[in-house]
């Protein structure tokens, strides 16, 4: 159909092919927009979570370096805290600490309130606050992000591990003073106690040189052979009491008896197996078992080293 030389169908086809037209670029234009749409919502979103990574960084970083100023480690939080948010310009911030409060500049409160508790070990001991000075669209949390809380509950933990880790190591710094001043007393005393011991010693001697060596000298002219020889003994042990070798002989081998140092004492000026059994009321027997207690515990066992000849040498040093 033709209409004063026009072809009128060809006129409708043309208006349908750019119709479709029109609605494939209406489509391409929605697409499009959606796309935009969504990549400005990624961005954002990156860079909150930026954001964040730098705030909970710069908290570890400011309780790392300010171990000995915790009210300077407060106020620097507290002041990294609004960029952290979503809309810093109108984000003020407070941190509590005990009875201590820790503010940005402008700080005020509001309606619009975020907040994680403190905890060191089990016991609340503060808390972190951040408020938006004007409404803005609900999210998650009111106008906050549930990223947010997240991040405010992760730095409110921080705070409470970093005030527990150095409220314990200045109480082991008290107790290692503490024990320092313990040990320089001790020492002190210990000091005075030798001395003690040397001056008890020194009056031993001379009463033993005074009194019984002059009593044993008389007996000797009145005793047999035989009977010399414990007096000989005799002697000899009042002269171990006045000397360091049984106090040698116990420091250096702990494990060793008061009998088997005894023995030691024995064996050190010469006494025999049988002689020494004698003196002790025991058999022959038992002195050999004592014998082999005491190699073992002087860590002789199994080596070729006279034991009268250790004692007399190695305990003398």
């Amino acid at each position: 159909m033709s209409f004063e030389g026009v072809n009128v169908e060809q006129l409708i086809n043309k208006l349908k092919v750019a119709q479709t037209e029109i609605a494939h670029l209406k489509r391409e234009q929605h697409i499009k927009f959606a796309i935009e749409t969504e990549k400005s919502k990624i961005e954002h979103s990156l860079r909150e979570r930026i954001k964040e990574l730098n705030c909970l960084y710069g908290v570890a970083e400011l309780l790392e370096e300010n171990e000995d100023d915790i009210e300077g480690a407060m106020q620097g939080i507290t002041d990294l805290l609004p960029v952290s948010w979503q809309y810093p310009d109108i984000t003020t911030a407070r941190i509590i600490l005990r009875e201590k409060q820790y503010k940005t500049a402008n700080f005020s409160t509001s309606p619009w309130k975020q907040s994680a508790d403190i905890y060191e070990s089990e016991e609340r001991i503060g808390m972190v606050e951040v408020y938006y000075r004007e409404e803005m669209p609900a999210s998650d949390e009111g106008p906050f992000l549930k990223e947010e809380r997240l991040l405010i509950d992760a730095i409110a933990i921080r705070i409470g591990s970093a005030i527990e880790r150095i409220s314990t190591k200045r109480q082991l710094e008290v107790e290692r003073r503490s024990l320092q001043n313990a040990n320089i007393t001790l020492r002190e005393i210990l000091g005075k106690v030798k001395e003690e011991q040397n001056e008890i010693g020194k009056a031993v001697l001379a009463n033993v040189n005074k009194t019984i060596l002059p009593i044993l000298n008389a007996l000797r002219s009145e005793t047999t052979t035989n009977q010399q020889k414990y007096l000989d003994l005799v002697q000899k042990q009042l002269e171990e009491i006045t000397s360091p070798f049984i106090n040698k002989l116990s420091e250096r081998f702990m494990e060793l008896t008061s009998s088997e140092i005894q023995i030691c004492n024995m064996i050190k000026h010469g006494l025999s197996n049988k002689e020494i059994a004698k003196l002790r009321h025991v058999s022959h027997a038992t002195i050999n078992r004592h014998r082999e207690n005491i190699r073992r515990k002087l860590g002789l066992r199994n080596q070729k080293i006279n034991l009268p000849t250790f004692l007399q040498t190695h305990m003398a040093e």
